[in-house]
């Protein structure tokens, strides 16, 4: 067989001199670089031409227009491309790639450069494009013979789109686009060039005609325009993506296999989005999916590569229910974009929030300047959207230019998230943490077997948290261990068996730390499968057992770890590494949450922010002797400071085990073990302020571990409140530790602890006589720390006996409150019940939904109604919460549940609360317990949480406050108006 260059047809005879030139040439260099023309392009009328133009650049020569152009068409549209979407996307570097290698001498001639040029010599003059628009009618004219003329130009267009750039607060659009354009063609002027918007259009329209009249050969068309970029959209489609982006996203739809539901564009590029996180892609493609003007190019890009390859996006999600299939490796993986749903602890699922960790510092900026974030927040935020967010549909929001996105789905996974105190969006559930899913009513039941099959065995439907129609909720899914064949709409259920080992539960000293309290050192979760057998795991070069371990894959490390310091452990590849730490603060932490006074110089009962305490701003601090501690009180803030409210009194005669003075609380031994309320305390001292799902986690797991506190946190954190340790912000879901005051209580021979409880603060007060500052060891002769008194519900009882002066100093030294007559100066600024009630927020008409009016005649005092008509005191559900409001006159005043339970009564004319002066008791009506305030200053009278006892003469429970004061009684009494009737 003769050489390809000697066997030509008629229509190559003119490439004969320049192909023998390049043969003796290849044949001298021995260059594997020479280009190799095939005898079969000689009979192609297509090819042939090509094959002209490229050997003409053998001598040496700069490529002209008619060369690159036949370049760039055989190398975007070939029998390679048959029936694919073609998109020619042309960059700098796709030319510099594409370039005959020894054609253009590299010292002289740089390929874009010389592209440019070649194209200027076609586009020039007052009508720039009239000379490549007669060629393509008559190239059209003659039957479209060859390759098209035009295909250089239009990669001119892909160019200059492939060089534009956004504008501050300006997506990428005309302006971005015809700068670059104008300095590629060398046109002066700004704007649309002349022409531009009819031929180009025009050229594209017969670029794909080209390519239907061969039948996909050379491959499939995809320019198109846009709504909003009518000119520019058309060189848009084409440069959104390279040909590693086109790869990636064929990759994408192997990987998703069949859709099981019928998916809309803005859901395509949410699937891809959670795809692309842990998948290599590159710069331009992420750009382009938060960019407005091109996001939803990629969409369609993603809608052609599934219509091109035999997917539809169309399928009934009801059909795939009954199918189960193996899930790829990483088809579930981390949301790069975003957003996540967020559904509060008693609300509906209708929140959603943002990953800064992972958006642009543009965004970030616009988030500070919104108020949503500021300069040192990091992981998750809330957003807050005025556009309805409904689970199942696609959601988006602009930000600083910016198109981000929630997936629509038919099932989500959330996890609890202590810094923003909801349930947050996860892409899959993992072992030994505990998940609330929301998921379509048709798979309700398909979704109840996955989780058994993961191990869960406490999973349920709540009947008070609220899910929107059409959905069904579980909460306190638990998954045992890892599945691997779940059909894809539930595929999120199942926890991934390559996830990592993880540290859960435990009493860590900040949000995602790992310093732990001892006493509070977490468990480690390792996910196994049933055919997974034992995974490798040391504690400090030990092994651990997983076989032995609890709630399949949960190792108890706090019956492996004894010391404090730190501790490695190594699970397979990861290490993790915990620190053990008896706790940090040396005083007391500074304050977020305190009750003020108001103007009438009454407590509030509105928690006010006294402080922007964060656990990642430099702003948190701790409070010293320099600070200004008096302005406290047990948590309250009086403002300004006030020394004695009340004039002074004899001190109290009684002594300890007495009638009239304190009580006893136990027969224990002094010797008090560690109890869950001691840890609970000492973790809310460290931690210093968080939300309420951080407060809970740590309740939870304490209670599994030792005795539980009580039967819910809820119930733990409001006797916390009233005894004064923290505050509590009931409407936005977070809790503050209060400072740390020694309280005198009614006797004036016993001061209590109240707030902040460190390890540390208590180690010094036992242990006075060995400081090193001889003024406190000095102390310590008239100074006796008492043993802690257990109390039933409630924290061991911390005391100190000492006279006022001696007390006084010692807290001066220690850097803490001083109290004098704590109750006394609480139960002066009592808030009356107008008080209470005008703190509250007026409504017209209906102030909820199911009204239950109060009768406290009755044994269940609650009693449903129609609607609220009777003045009196309205207790309404919805959003799985309770709310309280007070009516009169028509308007309802939505208030604190115990004023508006107290309003009721006094409009009732019943009489709950009264006081035995002979055994200084105070007795409540157990189903009508003190407001707040009004328990916390019968609290700190003695010390101690109130007892219950049983009177024969009622069906109900009486609370009795011991060691009450009268002057106290008259107050708590009279603040409440409930020294107008008499006792029934």
């Amino acid at each position: 067989m003769g050489s390809p260059l000697s066997r030509t047809c008629d229509g190559c005879l003119r490439i004969l001199g320049f192909g023998q030139h390049m043969k003796a040439e290849a044949e001298r260099t021995q260059s594997p670089n020479c280009i190799q023309i095939e005898e079969s392009w000689c009979h192609d009328p297509f090819l042939s031409d090509i094959v002209c133009s490229l050997t003409r650049t053998g001598l040496g020569e700069q490529m002209h227009y008619e060369d690159w152009n036949a370049l760039l068409t055989t190398h975007f549209f070939n029998e390679t491309a048959a029936h694919t979407p073609v998109y020619l996307f042309v960059d700098d570097d796709l030319l510099r790639e594409i370039s005959p290698p020894g054609m253009i001498d590299a010292s002289a001639h740089d390929p874009v450069a010389d592209f440019e040029t070649a194209v200027r010599t076609v586009i020039y003059g007052n009508d720039p494009f009239g000379l490549i628009f007669e060629r393509t009618l008559g190239w059209r004219d003659k039957g479209r013979p060859g390759h098209p003329p035009f295909v250089g130009v239009l990669a001119a267009t892909v160019l200059a789109a492939s060089r534009m750039t956004s504008a501050p607060g300006v997506g990428r659009g005309n302006h971005s686009f015809y700068r670059p354009l104008r300095r590629i063609l060398k046109l002066p002027g700004t704007g649309i060039p002349e022409g531009y918007d009819v031929v180009i259009r025009r050229l594209w329209e017969e670029l794909e005609t080209w390519l239907n009249d061969h039948g996909g050969r050379y491959g499939s068309p995809t320019a198109h325009t846009h709504s909003t970029l009518t000119y520019v959209g058309w060189a848009l489609s084409q440069s959104v993506l390279s040909r590693d982006d086109h790869d990636r996203i064929v990759d994408f739809l192997h990987e998703q296999g069949p859709a099981s539901r019928k998916l809309d564009t803005e859901s395509l590029i949410g699937e891809f989005e959670v795809w692309a996180y842990r998948h290599h892609i590159t710069q331009r493609l992420r750009r382009a999916l938060t960019d407005k003007s091109t996001r939803l190019l990629v969409g369609e890009v993603i809608q052609r590569e599934l219509e091109s390859s035999g997917r539809s996006p169309s399928r009934d999600s009801t059909a795939a229910s009954s199918s189960h299939n193996r899930r790829p490796p990483g088809a579930f993986s981390q949301n790069p974009a975003p957003l996540r749903l967020t559904w509060p602890d008693d609300g509906m699922p209708d929140g959603v929030a943002i990953q800064l960790d992972s958006v642009g510092e543009d965004i970030k900026r616009q988030l500070i300047e919104d108020g949503v974030a500021d300069p040192h927040t990091t992981g998750w935020v809330e957003l807050f959207s005025q556009d309805e967010i409904t689970p199942g549909k696609t959601f988006t929001i602009s930000v600083a230019g910016n198109i981000l996105t929630l997936p629509g789905r038919d099932c989500y996974v959330l996890e609890a998230d202590e810094l923003l105190g909801v349930w947050r969006e996860v892409p899959y559930a993992e072992v030994g943490i505990e998940h609330r899913v929301l998921v379509r009513e048709e798979l309700a039941q398909q979704a109840k077997s996955v989780m058994s099959e993961c191990g869960s065995q406490r999973h349920r439907s709540p009947r008070r948290v609220p899910v929107p129609e059409g959905w069904v909720g579980f909460s306190e899914y638990i998954p045992k261990q890892a599945e691997d064949t779940v059909m894809d709409s539930l595929g999120a259920l199942a926890p991934p068996r390559h996830h990592g080992a993880r540290l859960v539960g435990g009493l860590p000293l900040t949000p995602h730390s790992n310093e732990y309290l001892p006493g509070g050192v977490p468990d480690l979760v390792v996910p196994v499968s049933p055919c997974s057998g034992n995974v490798g795991l040391t504690l400090q070069g030990r092994p651990l057992n997983v076989a032995e371990a609890r709630s399949g894959g949960r190792v108890i490390l706090s019956e492996h770890i004894e010391s404090v310091g730190s501790h490695t452990i190594e699970a397979g590849p990861r290490s993790l590494t915990i620190n053990v730490t008896r706790g940090q603060r040396n005083s007391v932490p500074s304050p977020s949450l305190v009750l003020p006074l108001r103007q009438d110089g009454m407590f509030s009962l509105r928690p006010h922010r006294y402080t922007e305490t964060r656990h990642d701003s430099p702003k948190t601090k701790d409070i010293g002797p320099e600070d200004s501690l008096s302005t406290t009180l047990c948590g309250a803030l009086i403002s300004p400071p006030s020394r004695s409210p009340v004039p002074p009194r004899p001190r109290s005669p009684g002594i300890r085990g007495e009638e009239g003075s304190l009580p006893e609380l136990s027969n224990e031994s002094s010797e008090v073990k560690t109890t869950s309320w001691d840890l609970l305390l000492e973790w809310c001292s460290e931690y210093g302020n968080g939300t309420f799902e951080a407060f809970r986690r740590a309740h939870d797991w304490l209670s599994e571990r030792y005795a539980p506190c009580t039967g819910k946190w809820s119930r733990t954190l409001s006797r916390l409140q009233r005894l004064g340790h923290v505050e509590v912000d009931w409407e936005y879901r977070r809790w503050s530790v209060a400072p740390t005051v020694l309280a005198t209580l009614s006797d004036e021979a016993h001061m209590m602890l109240v707030g902040a409880r460190s390890r540390r603060l208590l180690e010094r007060i036992d242990h006075l006589a060995e400081e090193e500052d001889p003024h406190l060891r000095a102390l310590a002769k008239d100074i006796a720390a008492d043993p802690p008194r257990p109390q039933r519900n409630g924290p061991p009882v911390r005391m100190v006996s000492a006279e006022g002066r001696h007390a006084q100093e010692l807290c001066s030294f220690l850097g803490i409150g001083w109290a004098p007559r704590a109750a006394e100066q609480l139960a002066a600024r009592l808030p009356t019940l107008k008080a209470m009630l005008d703190e509250g927020q007026p409504v017209t008409g209906p102030a909820g939904e199911n009204p239950h009016f109060l009768r406290p005649e009755d044994p269940e005092p609650w009693q449903p109604v129609t609607k609220a008509e009777q003045w009196g005191a309205y207790q309404y559900e919805g959003h799985g919460k309770c709310r309280y409001a007070y009516h009169i006159r028509g308007t309802s005043f939505i208030a604190d549940k115990h004023a508006v339970i107290y309003a009721g009564l006094f409009r009732s004319r019943r009489r709950v609360v009264s006081y035995d002066p002979e055994h200084r008791e105070l007795r409540v009506d157990a189903r009508f317990p003190l407001p707040l305030l009004h328990a916390r200053a019968a609290i700190l009278s003695s010390g101690t949480l109130p007892r219950y006892e049983r009177s024969d003469r009622a069906e109900h429970s009486y609370q009795v406050h011991p060691a009450i004061e009268p002057r106290v009684a008259d107050q708590i009494i009279g603040s409440l108006q409930q020294d107008a009737f008499d006792l029934h």
